[in-house]
């Protein structure tokens, strides 16, 4: 086994050298590969894991460098990144790390909403793996086209490719921890959570087996989720501990700042405020210096849930608008709308019922242009409270009436 050392000079030599290459056909992707890669301290405890499974270390070399990559640049210059990467991947006949940028553009793709443009990716790259005879990535790529069809609400569909993915029937494949965990969240979503709670013991029982602690601290929060939507918070909070010991035995700061969250907003529904705002601050710490901007949003949300709790309704907005900045830089419309209707919410408990309403507006148009109906029913009622305070009635049971059709 290399030294922590040795590794981290092979793998900075190894993408250096492949983002030369990069940069003879694509300037811009190597520069901005360049970026993500200066100073990748934090990163390293999670490479340092990927390298040590190698049976075929470039390969790896080059999922570690994708993986940080995805972590330090913004989706829209990991785009123009992985557009190069593919382009010079072409260029240079190096068919694995185009499969590789493949998923990584796809993935970009996803995170700013263009699933179509993320799904015909997978495609690509499914017929790459056929034409290679490649069932391990072919597996990846089901697992990847199944996640979108799930975010489309096509939980049948989505099924229907991780039975295909299982058919693979890859031996020694820690991949099919990750398809049972997934096809868990189907079921969770479902509100099968007993099914879901057996998917994601055979989940922890190969991540057991494989002696990946990374996958097992991400049961165990699903579990967590598990048992406390069934009311078991006590037995949650119990796995969520386990969770962040974990995380914290690893470095892993991302699933750290996740279950220090998770965490909080039990022990808001025990009454035990103070403690859970220490654990939103202690999340907001982390998510500011991972720089990750979408777990924040969340963060500063339910910072101002808790504030509203208490009737600190001033620093409730403060926070409110704090996470309105980040949806419209992240682009992530359905958190933007949410934030809206909380910011009308204070509002109208202010007595500002002019600007609650105008917020509740544009709520709604985002809530109607992404084809939420339970985000629009809820806007209908807040908006139809504010018009029976207006003593508009007849409006008021109009929007009633509109609710209720959805």
């Amino acid at each position: 086994m290399p030294t922590e050392q040795e590794l981290k000079q092979d793998f900075t030599q190894y993408y250096l050298k492949l983002l030369g290459k990069l940069s003879r056909w694509h300037d811009a992707g190597g520069k901005l590969a360049l970026k993500a890669l200066k100073d990748f301290d934090d990163e390293w405890p999670l490479m340092k894991r990927t390298l040590s499974y190698s049976e075929d270390r470039q390969a790896e070399y080059a999922v570690a460098g994708i993986a940080i990559i995805n972590f330090r640049l913004h989706p829209i210059e990991r785009i123009s990144w992985f557009e190069a990467a593919i382009n010079a991947a072409q260029q240079l006949k190096q068919s694995k790390f185009e499969g590789l940028a493949l998923v990584g553009l796809a993935q970009a793709q996803s995170a700013v909403g263009n699933l179509d443009k993320a799904m015909a990716l997978y495609e690509r790259q499914k017929a790459m793996c056929l034409k290679q005879g490649n069932k391990k990535g072919l597996a990846v790529c089901y697992g990847n086209q199944a996640v979108i069809l799930y975010n489309w609400g096509r939980f049948d569909a989505a099924k229907a490719l991780y039975d295909k993915q299982e058919a693979l029937k890859l031996k020694k494949w820690d991949g099919l921890a990750v398809s049972y965990g997934n096809r868990a969240l189907i079921l969770m979503t479902t509100g099968q959570l007993d099914k879901a709670m057996k998917l994601h013991k055979k989940a922890e029982a190969l991540y057991r087996k494989y002696g990946d602690k990374d996958g097992l601290a991400v049961c165990y929060r699903n579990q967590a989720w598990i048992l406390e939507n069934k009311g078991l918070s006590v037995k949650a909070m119990a796995l969520y501990k386990k969770d962040e010991g974990l995380c914290l035995e690893l470095g892993n700061k991302n699933g750290l700042q996740a279950s220090y969250g998770n965490q909080a907003v039990i022990l808001k529904k025990w009454g035990r405020f103070d403690e859970a705002m220490g654990l939103y601050k202690k999340q907001e710490t982390l998510c500011l210096e991972l720089g990750n901007k979408k777990s924040l949003a969340v963060c500063y949300g339910n910072q101002a849930v808790l504030l509203m709790t208490r009737g600190l309704l001033d620093d409730a907005f403060a926070l409110q608008k704090k996470k309105e900045s980040l949806c419209l830089e992240l682009g992530d419309k359905d958190s933007l709308a949410a934030c809206y209707g909380n910011q009308a919410l204070i509002l109208g408990d202010q007595g500002r019922l002019d600007e609650a309403m105008a917020l509740h507006k544009k709520e709604e148009s985002i809530y109607l242009e992404v084809g939420d109906k339970d985000g629009l029913s809820i806007s209908y009622s807040n908006q139809a409270w504010i018009l029976k305070k207006w003593g508009r009635l007849d409006e008021a049971m109009t929007l009633h009436k509109m609710q209720e059709a959805l």
